[in-house]
C-alpha cells in the first residue's frame, strides 16, 4: 500500500472506530456487546492485515496509536493534561470518552495478541516434525492400552 492510500486507509479506519464510539455513547450501550464489538473485531481485522497494528507501523493503527489519535481528535489530551496539572474534575463527557478509549485499546490489545501468537503458533507446528513415540511408530500404533 503506497503511503497516501495508507494514510487514507488509517483515517477511515479511525471514523469509523469513532463512529462506533459516538453510537455506543448515545445509546448508552457498552462497546463489548454486538453490534459494536463485531465492527470493532472487523476493523481490527482490516488493520492486522494491512500490517498497521504494530507500534512501528506507519501510519499508526496500534492500540496507542489509535487511542493517541482519537484523544487528540476529541481534545481528551489537553483536558487529561489540564486534569493533571489543576487537579480539575474531567467533565462527564470527558471522562466517558475516556472509559471508551480504554475498551478499545484493551479489545485491540487482545485481539493483536491473539492473532500475533496464533500465527506463531502455527508457524512453529508447521515447522516441527509429526510426533511419534520411542519405538518410531506413530502414538496410536504404539499405545498397548487401545
Amino acid at each position: 500500500m503506497s503511503r497516501s492510500a495508507s494514510d487514507l486507509f488509517a483515517q477511515r479506519i479511525l471514523g469509523e472506530i469513532d463512529r462506533l464510539i459516538q453510537l455506543a455513547e448515545s445509546q448508552t450501550r457498552p462497546l463489548e456487546v454486538d453490534p459494536y464489538h463485531r465492527e470493532l473485531f472487523q476493523l481490527f481485522k482490516l488493520s492486522y492485515e494491512a500490517g498497521l497494528t504494530s507500534g512501528e507501523a506507519t501510519p499508526d493503527l496500534s492500540a496507542d496509536g489509535i487511542c493517541q489519535q482519537l484523544a487528540a481528535m476529541w481534545g481528551l489530551t489537553s483536558a487529561a493534561q489540564t486534569w493533571l496539572t489543576q487537579a480539575a474534575q474531567l467533565p462527564m463527557a470527558q471522562l466517558t470518552r475516556m472509559r471508551s478509549l480504554w475498551s478499545v485499546m484493551r479489545m485491540w490489545m487482545e485481539w493483536d495478541f491473539a492473532l500475533s501468537n496464533i500465527h506463531r503458533d502455527l508457524s512453529a507446528e508447521n515447522a516441527a516434525p509429526a510426533e511419534a513415540s520411542v519405538s518410531g511408530e506413530p502414538e496410536s500404533a504404539a499405545d498397548p492400552v487401545s
